[in-house]
Parts: structure tokens; C-alpha cells; sequence
């Protein structure tokens, strides 16, 4: 690996000659003599992974993988569209570095994320630094089953990933960095019918998300504390909530209660969750917040993987079962009553959510006009309701003023992250504030209405 880079402000010309020569592939000697061809055992014939013998002239096919799953914490999930023979010991491929991680930036910067980089300027000159790779690990393998393999990378500026913001022509967005995954020692990664293995220096590519702070940096125990407690408290809101919702709905259906204060509930979420459509960079904290209850507010209130089970396990009995046919049937009718019934109470908030997807729209490039216009929005609905009083309840109405009340402080929320405050840190903490204003809406509407307990 080679790395250089001039940061010296006066330097006025400078020229580099450099011969590089590049081998397609290593010869078989290079194979045998290199550290993973010792630790396999590898002969110009074979080699042995995972207990078993492999026939090197057998291995004609190929494997395809992807990169699954990136989360806010560095875990990546690598999905082989094989079943892989699992090593006994995993540590040699970390320490061969068969899978090297890429940080592809979105300015176009690369950074080699298998090792930590030490930076240091030279003693004649101050605009000089020398970059160190230092044979500290960065990523670990912490599961690999069957046709899963999990990895653990610890980013040194995790706060900095993904938190570009891009002007181009009529938009402004948030500029995604790239995990760039190369198996650059493919031997190690061969299918359960000694047939495949992955192609030499093959490559995946996934976007990263925001990236919050895990690493062992005293300096950020606190914030790793707090984010610990974030993830717990977004996990458990979303499941109370969902399980609230859910109740909700079959009461409605059966004993015929009022849907009222649960769809003004779900009204002022969904606007919540999809306030980063706007073309506003929010921090990791707050977007994994809103992240815990898209679902909820979408009404996706069945888990996925729950459907996923269900439609399998029927797929493999057999066609007559009348059983599942009368749950279907009983289902669909039910869904389609909830849709009517979601219609009908949704006509008079289209206004706001039109407002909305229109800025998201047509200002893509003016995201401090989309900011302003949730707050006028809020602001003429708190006028309307104070003036024309629209609701005979006065729970409803305390209500409504407090839904609007919270995006009406979301939206001043969303003026500072608009140029206003750069600091990465500083965004990250202000980020707290609209998770307190998030929560509080939770606890306020579980204390106060004790009947739909949401």
C-alpha cells in the first residue's frame, strides 16, 4: 500500500517518477510460501479449510455475494449466495487480511480501514505529514455461519461518515460514503460442495450510513452511553407502540371505539419520521430515532420476517389447506376495512402532507425554505385551532395543540442544521434535543391517554 500526499501551502512545483508493476495473479510458489497458503496447508494441488481437503483444479465456479447490511454501529453483514465452509479459526483471515475494507468518501477520498493511520509532521516542515499504518487491527469477524459473515469495523471518525452536504443543480442532499469489500485471499472462502469460491480480488461496494460513535476513545464514553441508551429506548418505544396500535385497531374493529386520538397520533408521526426527506443532514442520533418508528407510522405494524414465515411454511403444505385460505380471506377483509376506514379519516390532513411532499419536491435546493414552510405550516394550524376551535372535545384539542406544538420545534430545530452550526460534534449533540422533544412525545401521550395507552 502505497500512500502519498503534499500538504505543503508553498510549494511550487513538484514532478514524480514512479514504476509500478502489477501481477495479475501470484504464482503457485508465491501461494504456498505466503502466510495463507501456510496456514491452509496449500499444495500445488490442494489445500485444507474447516477440516476438509480441497481439490484446487475442482474449484470451476464461482461465488456471488453481497454486502447485506451496514449499520449505524460498523457491523457489516456479508450475504454468499452459497452455503461457505465455516473455518475452524477465524483469526488467520483477519490477520492475512483476506478481506480488505475500503472507505470510499464521497469527495473522492479512499481510506485503507483495515489498520489505523497515525498522522505526524516532520520536523523540517510543518505542512508535511507522515502517514504511519500501524499493524493495530481496525475490524474483527465476529459471526461467520453457513452464508452469513459478519464483520465489526471500528471507523476512527465515525461522526464524519456520511455527513457531507451536496449541492447539485436544483437539489441539496446528504453525500453517502461508500464500504468498498475486497476478498483479496480467496481460498478462504470456498462453497460446502468444494466446487466455488469467490474470484480473485473480488469486489462489493455498499453505501454507509451515518455512523454512530463505538469505540473505546475515553473521551466519548459518555456519548457512547447515551447512544447505548438511545438504541434501548427507540427499541422499546417501538415495540410498546406498536403493540399499543395494534390493540387499538382490533378494539376499534370489534367494539366499535373511535380511531380519533390514535390517527392523530399517526399523523403527526409520519411527518415526524420523514422529516430527513428534506434536504437537511441530520445527525446519526436523531435518524436513527426516527428510524425506530417508520414502520409504525407507515402502519407496518406486522414484522416482515413474521409474513416471510407464515407465506413459506404454507407454500411447503399442501395446496388443499382450506385453513389457510380462510385466514387469508379473514385478513384481507379486515385490511380492507382499515383502509376505508384510514381514507376516510385522512381527508382532512392531505392539505399538510401536500405542503410537505411539495417542498420536498420542488425546494430541494432551498432546504431553509423547506424548513421555513413547516414552520408556517405549524404555526397556522396552532392559530386555526386556538381561533376556530374546531375539536368539541377539550382532551382532543390539548392534543392536536401539543402534536402541533412538537413539529412546530422540530422545524426551529431543523434552521440550525442548515449551515448555521458545521461542527460535526456540536450537530451530533444539538441531535439530542429533537430525541428529548421525540421521547417526551411518547411519555406525554402514554400518561395522558390512559384508554389507548399510546
Amino acid at each position: 500500500m502505497i500512500i502519498l500526499r503534499d500538504s505543503n501551502e508553498d510549494q511550487k512545483s513538484s514532478q514524480s517518477l514512479l514504476e509500478v508493476k502489477i501481477n495479475k495473479e501470484k504464482s503457485i510458489e508465491q501461494e504456498i510460501s505466503s502466510p495463507t497458503g501456510q496456514y491452509l496447508q496449500m499444495t500445488e494441488t490442494s489445500f485444507q479449510i474447516g477440516g476438509m481437503v480441497i481439490n484446487r483444479k475442482q474449484l470451476t465456479g464461482k461465488i456471488n455475494a453481497k454486502v447485506d447490511k451496514i449499520d449505524q454501529f460498523g457491523q457489516i453483514k456479508i450475504r454468499f449466495d452459497q452455503k461457505m465452509i465455516v473455518p475452524k479459526d477465524l483469526h488467520p483471515i483477519v490477520e492475512t487480511n483476506a478481506i480488505k475494507l475500503y472507505l470510499n468518501k464521497y469527495d473522492g477520498e479512499v481510506q485503507y480501514l483495515n489498520k489505523k493511520e497515525e498522522y505526524s509532521l516532520t520536523p523540517k516542515n510543518r505542512y508535511l505529514e507522515i502517514i504511519q499504518v500501524t499493524s493495530d487491527k481496525n475490524w474483527n469477524i465476529t459471526d461467520f455461519v453457513s452464508n452469513s459473515l459478519t464483520i465489526q469495523i471500528n471507523f476512527e471518525k465515525p461522526l464524519d461518515i456520511s455527513s457531507q452536504r451536496v449541492s447539485q443543480l436544483f437539489q441539496v442532499f446528504q453525500g453517502y460514503d461508500n464500504l468498498d469489500v475486497k476478498f483479496s485471499e480467496r481460498y478462504f472462502f470456498v462453497s460446502q460442495d468444494k466446487k466455488k469460491t469467490v474470484s480473485e480480488n473480488y469486489e462489493i461496494s455498499r453505501e454507509i450510513p451515518p455512523q454512530l460513535p463505538n469505540d473505546g476513545n475515553l473521551n466519548l464514553l459518555i456519548i457512547q452511553a447515551a447512544t447505548k441508551a438511545l438504541v434501548a429506548l427507540a427499541s422499546t418505544a417501538s415495540s410498546a407502540v406498536t403493540g399499543a396500535i395494534t390493540s387499538n385497531i382490533f378494539l376499534s374493529l370489534v367494539m366499535g371505539l373511535s380511531l380519533k386520538k390514535l390517527w392523530m397520533l399517526i399523523q403527526t408521526l409520519q411527518i415526524i419520521v420523514h422529516l430527513p426527506l428534506l434536504s437537511i443532514t441530520l445527525p446519526a442520533n436523531a435518524a436513527l430515532c426516527f428510524k425506530s418508528i417508520v414502520d409504525i407510522s407507515n402502519m407496518n405494524i406486522i414484522p416482515k420476517e413474521y409474513i416471510q414465515a407464515v407465506l413459506s411454511t404454507a407454500s411447503e403444505q399442501n395446496s388443499n389447506n382450506l385453513g389457510m385460505l380462510f385466514f387469508i380471506l379473514v385478513f384481507s377483509v379486515i385490511l380492507g376495512l382499515v383502509t376505508i376506514l384510514i381514507r376516510l379519516l385522512s381527508r382532512k390532513y392531505q392539505i399538510r402532507r401536500l405542503v410537505f411532499a411539495f417542498s420536498i419536491v420542488y425546494f430541494g435546493d432551498q432546504p431553509l425554505l423547506q424548513a421555513i414552510l413547516q414552520i408556517i405550516c405549524s404555526l397556522a394550524l396552532i392559530v386555526y385551532l386556538i381561533h376556530c376551535k374546531p375539536y368539541k372535545s377539550k382532551i382532543d384539542f390539548t392534543f392536536e395543540i401539543y402534536n402541533e406544538a412538537t413539529l412546530l420545534s422540530m422545524s426551529y430545530f431543523l434552521i440550525v442544521y442548515i449551515d448555521i452550526v458545521n461542527d460535526i460534534k456540536l450537530r451530533y449533540d444539538i441531535g439530542w434535543y429533537m430525541i428529548i422533544l421525540h421521547q417526551s412525545f411518547f411519555f406525554l401521550r402514554k400518561q395522558k391517554m390512559p384508554m389507548y395507552n399510546v
